[in-house]
């Protein structure tokens, strides 16, 4: 993604305007910046980083703009804005998009550019993304080894926690993952008491814990500390599920694994396997529910991700496979969102429909259906 993205930006840049970036969260805003940064200055390409803590003076000085939602401020304006790339565009709500899409220049509408790691079914792609031409990257770099993915029981608990010391004094990194950050009634640990576990049992690591009630700077010191080799151990919630790249960070153990879905999973264990050394996944659950064993034992057999996509879908329906901001996300009262000859025969249909009659002159109960969504979700 970060190639494909480069590329833009360079075609842009070479032809004398500018791109906006945006991500969802600080900690991968700030990835991306230090990232970009450091490719673009080759090509003495100007990057700035807007956040809800920082705001370059005179930002159409630069080439590139990088920011969170910071960058949806109605007064930020970039003047030769030609290029609009939301990375992680599923963590955004329809709106958001729409907002960043179209609050630029009245006279003029730039390309724009949207990126995701998560896996998302055909289904879903022609319903609600049936304006976009879309590709999808489906090799992974040279030398990557696939992810070892394993369930923790009470059997072999022993035998992870001997990997993770392991794999720590051969100089890697493991992330451990809890669902919640204060104990929940569904009795699962707060973030703190992982912590202090994991402090008992490897007193000599150093070890910490991220999660959305730290400030932005603690947070991006926390993945400073980790990156760099100060800590060992990073305890945190799903704050870390997109982006981030620790490239020695060989483990990823998921506990509670029965609160996230398949997609989730998915993301949180490709923060692991990003060099040639071998990673690891493991998963945890208290839960003893057959649907719940059977689908972690699904995550655990299948690494690709279109197909977990996919069952993730029919386990879960399409309201929880993104979240919650997917403004008016397909309310159908009759088609199945899995049925994708029904979904292509509509796609098609309303092709034709619109290509024959693109204001809907024939079709005034559709226009006026139109017209009242666009005008709900604009308000």
């Amino acid at each position: 993604k970060t190639i494909v993205a480069t590329a833009a930006i360079l075609k842009t840049a070479n032809d004398d305007f500018k791109t906006l970036f945006m991500a969802p969260t600080e900690v991968l805003a700030n990835q991306h910046y230090e990232g970009l940064k450091k490719l673009l200055s080759n090509w003495g390409i100007k990057t700035a980083l807007v956040t809800s803590n920082s705001k370059p003076e005179n930002l159409n000085s630069y080439d590139v703009v990088i920011g969170t939602h910071a960058l949806l401020n109605d007064k930020l304006q970039i003047n030769k804005l030609n290029l609009v790339i939301v990375d992680e565009q599923h963590r955004f709500g329809v709106n958001q998009r729409s907002k960043l899409k179209n609050q630029i220049q009245e006279d003029h509408t730039p390309h724009y550019l949207s990126l995701s790691a998560t896996p998302i079914p055909r289904t879903i792609f022609l319903s609600l993304f049936s304006d976009l031409d879309v590709s999808t990257l489906d090799s992974v770099p040279q030398n990557r080894l696939p992810i070892i993915t394993r369930l923790v029981t009470d059997t072999n608990k022993n035998k992870v926690l001997t990997l993770v010391k392991k794999e720590i004094n051969s100089k890697h990194k493991v992330f451990v993952i809890n669902p919640v950050i204060d104990q929940s009634k569904k009795g699962i640990s707060s973030i703190q008491k992982i912590i202090n576990e994991f402090k008992k049992e490897f007193p000599s690591f150093k070890i910490d814990g991220l999660h959305g009630r730290l400030s932005s700077e603690q947070k991006i010191n926390i993945m400073d500390d980790f990156k760099n080799g100060d800590l060992n151990i990073l305890i945190a919630t799903t704050v870390i599920e997109v982006g981030i790249d620790i490239p020695d960070a060989t483990i990823m153990w998921i506990k509670g694994a029965e609160n996230f879905g398949l997609a989730t999973l998915h993301q949180l264990r490709g923060r692991v396997g990003r060099s040639n050394l071998q990673s690891y996944c493991f998963v945890e659950t208290n839960d003893k529910e057959k649907e719940s064993i059977d689908r972690l034992t699904m995550f655990i057999k299948t690494l690709d991700g279109s197909k977990l996509a996919k069952a993730d879908l029919n386990i879960r329906g399409p309201g929880a496979f993104f979240d919650t901001k997917q403004s008016g996300f397909l309310k159908l009262k009759i088609a199945d969102i899995t049925n994708i000859k029904l979904i292509k025969q509509a796609h098609k249909a309303a092709k034709k429909l619109l290509k024959e009659d693109p204001i809907l002159k024939n079709y005034p109960e559709i226009k006026k259906k139109i017209l009242t969504n666009l005008t709900a979700h604009s308000e």
